[in-house]
């Protein structure tokens, strides 16, 4: 504790399986060793690198880094937990972080043994110009404010340039304990939030009404396919509020479930396939941009199996700012109609929305011109792009005429007195301000 090297005074036994035997009877499964130590995780040539032990609360955790530093390779941190620092260590299941008696590949698509917590995988938000894939090799602080940071390293996935997949940064991350003692980490990188586990556990510094609304949600799962290149991306769910119970509520969307805080706490729980997740609310701002959002970060201690269901598996979740992410979603959309254009083909209409953005397109008659922008008849049509988050939206209407009119006339400042205007039903009507009609027989267009 004083020079940080190791006390000599403190001997160890030679042991398998924590029973003293004689010295070299059975070295692979040799568990304590008078010069190398207490042995806490490892063994039968499982992967395992760069592991780290930090105390924080009451527990010690054990990072471990499986896999290999590429992003085909497979690399993600995984953790287990003791109350003493020389163990024993075990995932949310319980299993050891040993490996006793064989051999078992313990990452990847053909994992035979998937002991381990892991902390996140290889993602990609909806914003993010890249994955990020291969996240390992991390330390843990915890600073003098009471903020527990991982730090870890990361490289990329590029589909169109090889050579920049190999490129990597460093990223540092809030992480939180929830209510059963698991670490969990914040979504998005840590941009200084003032937030403490502290405050999680004492106070709620997050309103109930602030939590109904649209998320992105990302699960990072076992058994990924890292030699594709395989990463998750998000979908999104929808949390709406009780009518009797302010602190719980139902999700939709990934699943049909339901969703609670503890009162008094930022302490937050979803369930859905049967499987319970336990996690904390934070505010956090979305990486690569300044816009706020709600987030909740969870950790599965239960599950089944049952439609992919399963413990110790992370979750995150991203409530933008709603106008945020409208305006986002504008700024995005490349929109092939315009107000007064001549429409002759079908045209693809965007749909993606950013942040939880929902964007929706409605045709005046879908006869002549579908919601989704197949053109069926000539005719006159408006066209609604709607784009809506929790309650706000942004609307506009684009008037289009539908078919081949190449031989239309634009009409502008004409003597009403000597014109005949009708609509194209060959009703008389008033001179427009503007728009499609037939005057004194000809196909127009006013301006």
């Amino acid at each position: 504790q004083t020079t940080g090297l190791r006390d000599y005074t403190v001997t160890y036994p030679y042991q398998v399986k924590g029973v003293t035997v004689a010295e070299g009877s059975a070295n692979a499964n040799c568990t304590s060793d008078p010069y190398f130590g207490r042995k806490i995780s490892g063994g039968w040539y499982v992967s395992g690198e760069g592991s780290y032990i930090e105390h924080v609360g009451d527990w010690y955790y054990l990072f471990i880094s499986y896999g290999f530093f590429n992003p085909d390779g497979g690399y993600e941190m995984r953790i287990f937990r003791s109350q003493n620092p020389e163990g024993p260590y075990v995932d949310v299941r319980g299993n050891t972080a040993i490996q006793y008696d064989r051999y078992q590949m313990n990452y990847g698509t053909n994992a035979a043994n998937n002991c381990g917590m892991k902390i996140m995988g290889g993602y990609q938000w909806g914003f993010m110009p890249e994955a990020e894939l291969a996240q390992g090799h991390n330390s843990l602080l915890t600073d003098k404010f009471g903020r527990t940071l991982l730090c870890y390293h990361t490289k990329f996935y590029y589909p169109k340039d090889d050579y920049r997949e190999y490129f990597h940064s460093v990223r540092l991350h809030q992480l939180f304990q929830n209510e059963d003692g698991w670490l969990v980490a914040a979504p998005y990188e840590f941009h200084n939030e003032k937030v403490t586990q502290s405050d999680i556990a004492s106070a709620e510094t997050i309103s109930n009404d602030e939590i109904p609304g649209t998320y992105q949600m990302l699960r990072h799962t076992y058994k990924v396919d890292y030699a594709n290149k395989a990463y998750q991306k998000p979908t999104n769910i929808v949390l709406k509020a009780s009518d009797d119970d302010p602190y719980s509520g139902t999700m939709t969307g990934y699943g049909t479930g339901t969703w609670k805080r503890t009162p008094g706490t930022d302490f937050f729980e979803l369930k859905f396939f049967n499987v319970t997740y336990r996690g904390v609310l934070c505010r956090q701002t979305v990486d690569y941009s300044n816009i706020p959002a709600l987030c909740f970060t969870c950790v599965s201690s239960t599950g089944d199996g049952t439609d992919g269901g399963t413990s110790q598996l992370q979750i995150w979740g991203s409530k933008a700012d709603a106008k945020a992410a409208i305006k986002c979603t504008l700024d995005s959309l490349v929109i092939p109609v315009s107000d007064g254009m001549n429409l002759t083909e079908t045209v693809s209409l965007p749909t993606t929305g950013k942040f939880g953005a929902t964007v929706a397109w409605k045709s005046s008659d879908t006869k002549i011109l579908t919601n989704v922008g197949v053109v069926r008849a000539s005719g006159e049509v408006t066209l609604n792009l709607t784009i809506s988050k929790d309650g706000y939206s942004y609307s506009k209407d684009y008037a289009i005429l539908v078919g081949d009119y190449s031989a239309i006339t634009t009409l502008k400042g004409e003597n009403e007195a000597t014109q005949q205007v009708l609509n194209f039903c060959g009703q008389r009507v008033q001179q427009q301000s503007g728009g499609f009609c037939i005057v004194n027989g000809k196909k127009c267009m006013i301006k």
